[in-house]
């Protein structure tokens, strides 16, 4: 498969998950302190700071992409430009994973998350736009899966995993 990017990676439990489970994974994410914490929590992966739109990873150097609810953080105007930099990065035949909160495409402010105080946007994706979005950027949908809220959540929510043509 070779190296997987968990792009919006955040504090890193994820790539954590997967390095457990023996992919050859690395962090990147938008935010320094997220970054902090993921390097100080899993010494032993690696972590950079970059933003999806343009990731510090070299043209088609990567095996698969996971934008694991990372999404929801990019306005729905940025999204064809966050797809095509998933396709610069992957080599054709990579998978990108995505799981994201659906809706129109609602902007939804929040004050407080995990029980703490933050300012944080956050963006309810159409799928099929998304889906139509990775049609155009060069992918050919392989799965797609949306599914109702569960336990504290409080919208649907979308899964899509595709293949870089």
């Amino acid at each position: 498969m070779g190296t997987v990017a968990d792009g919006g990676c955040g504090t890193g439990r994820v790539s954590a998950h997967l390095a457990a489970r023996g992919l050859d994974v690395f962090g990147v994410d938008l935010s320094p302190g997220m970054v902090d914490v993921a390097r100080r929590t899993h010494p032993q992966l690696r972590f950079e700071v970059g933003a999806m739109e343009d990731l510090p990873i070299q043209e088609a150097a990567l095996g698969g992409l996971l934008a694991w609810y990372s999404l929801i953080h990019t306005a729905p105007d940025r999204l064809p430009a966050v797809v095509s930099e998933f396709a610069r990065v992957l080599k054709p035949g990579a998978w990108l994973l995505t799981a994201f909160q659906a809706g129109e495409g609602q902007r939804v402010e929040r004050s407080t998350a995990y029980g703490h105080t933050v300012t944080m946007t956050n963006y309810r994706h159409a799928a099929h736009n998304v889906v139509s979005m990775l049609d155009t950027g060069g992918f050919n949908l392989h799965t797609q899966l949306h599914r109702s809220p569960e336990r504290v959540e409080t919208t649907h929510q979308a899964v899509l995993l595709a293949r870089r043509r």
